[in-house]
C-alpha cells in the first residue's frame, strides 16, 4: 500500500502477509511496556489483543473487572504485565476486508491493493477474512484462516472460498494448510467465527449506565 514494498524492507518479519492480510503478517506484533512492576528484561509469549487494553487499563486504575461494563470484549492481561503467569485466552479473534476496503492477503491478493501476488493457480476471492487463533482443550495451539467472496463467517465455504489451518506450536510462519487433515480443528474455529462475528458491526453502542 502507498508503495511499501513490504519483501524488501521485510517488515513482516517470518510471519505470512502484509497489511491488509487477515493472516497473521497483516496484523500481528509486539507490544512494548516499561512501568511500575514491569520486570526489565522480561518476555512473554501471551495471547492478546487490541480490544484487551480496555480491561487492562482499568485493572491498572484499581477498577474491578466486575465494575467494567459486560459487553466490553476482552480480559487483562496485567498480572502478565506483573511478571505473572496466566492462562492463554481461548481464542483471539480477528475480521478485515467488505467496507473496510481490499483485502490484501498472500494467499489470493485479487484486490488492486498493495504488492502482492496470489500463489499460482489461485481462485480464491477475497473479500472478506476472519482470523482465529485458538488453544483446544488439548493445548495445541491453532490459528484458523477464512477467506472468501462474501462477509460472512460463512464466505470460505463457498465458491470461491477456503478455510486455512496452521499449527502455530511448529509453523509460527502459516506455511502449511492442515485443514483437510484436522477437521474437527476446522469445525470447533468455525463454530468461534460463527458465534463472534457481528453482521450489524459497527452499530450504535450500547449505552453507558452512570451512577
Amino acid at each position: 500500500e502507498g508503495g511499501h514494498k513490504f519483501e524488501f524492507f521485510t517488515s513482516s518479519g517470518p510471519l505470512n502477509g502484509n497489511k491488509r492480510s487477515i493472516h497473521d503478517g497483516g496484523h500481528r506484533a509486539a507490544l512494548l511496556v516499561s512501568g511500575p512492576n514491569v520486570p526489565r528484561g522480561a518476555t512473554s509469549q501471551q495471547h492478546w489483543a487490541f480490544y484487551d487494553l480496555f480491561r487492562t487499563a482499568a485493572a491498572i486504575a484499581g477498577v474491578p473487572n466486575a465494575s467494567v461494563p459486560a459487553h466490553i470484549d476482552g480480559y487483562s492481561i496485567l498480572p502478565t504485565l506483573q511478571g505473572g503467569k496466566q492462562p492463554q485466552p481461548r481464542f483471539i479473534y480477528h475480521e478485515f476486508g467488505g467496507s473496510w476496503g481490499g483485502l490484501s492477503d498472500p494467499m489470493c491478493c485479487q484486490e488492486p491493493i498493495g504488492n502482492c501476488t496470489p500463489p499460482a493457480g489461485s481462485t480464491l476471492r477475497c473479500h472478506f477474512g476472519i482470523s482465529v487463533r485458538h488453544v483446544d482443550v488439548a493445548g495445541r495451539d491453532w490459528s484458523g484462516v477464512c477467506l472468501g467472496p462474501t462477509e460472512s463467517p460463512d464466505t470460505c465455504d463457498q465458491d470461491g472460498g477456503h478455510f486455512f489451518l496452521y499449527d502455530m506450536g511448529r509453523d509460527q510462519g502459516q506455511t502449511t494448510d492442515l485443514s483437510a487433515q484436522f477437521p474437527d480443528a476446522v469445525k470447533e474455529i468455525k463454530a468461534i467465527m460463527l458465534a463472534e462475528h457481528n453482521p450489524n458491526w459497527p452499530g450504535p453502542a450500547p449505552p453507558l449506565k452512570s451512577d
